[in-house]
């Protein structure tokens, strides 16, 4: 929110037998608001980095001065594949 300007989040959590999905939606100026160097720093590569190490995936979605929505997306293991 530092960095967004923002004075709302919501944060979404759903999780089902097969996905977690986390939404997090904000009001601030958006990505594309920012100097070069802010939207591009390492943050959203770390991001991408450990998403796809546990084989999810994370989208960023930007509305110039309306905000930003972030999703992420998990596939949950099987619980009938787990050793025994």
């Amino acid at each position: 929110m530092r960095h967004a300007f923002a004075d709302e989040i919501r944060i979404t959590v759903r999780i089902d037998a097969s996905e977690l999905e986390i939404i997090i939606k904000d009001n601030g100026v958006g990505f594309n608001n920012h100097p070069k160097e802010q939207s591009n720093g390492l943050g959203r590569n770390n991001l991408r980095e450990r998403m796809n190490e546990i084989e999810g995936t994370i989208e960023w979605t930007d509305e110039s001065d309306k905000g930003c929505t972030v999703r992420i997306r998990v596939h949950l293991m099987d619980n009938s594949s787990k050793r025994k």
